[in-house]
């Protein structure tokens, strides 16, 4: 884990932007668990990248939850949807 990290650096953006992501996303996925990690490790990824500014890290989570979502989702249904093998 990077020592800045570890140091806190990225207070107070990164509580911020979690806190409205999370505010703001709905419907409430399934694995709150899953999803809260998900956010977190965006905004993560976006602050290492430079990003500081909260509104577009919460932007940033939300858009990555969402294509988590998305392509879970896309799995079940092709299974769902397979023809079954003879």
């Amino acid at each position: 884990m990077p020592s800045h990290f570890a140091a806190r650096a990225y207070e107070p953006e990164m509580n911020n932007a979690f806190d409205q992501a999370w505010r703001d996303f709905r419907p409430r996925p399934q694995n709150e668990e899953l999803a809260r990690s998900i956010l977190a490790t965006a905004i993560i990824e976006a602050m290492e990248a430079g990003d500081r500014e909260p509104v577009d890290l919460a932007r940033k989570a939300t858009l990555a939850l969402r294509a988590a979502i998305k392509t879970r989702n896309c799995r079940a249904l092709r299974r769902v949807t397979r023809a079954p093998t003879k």
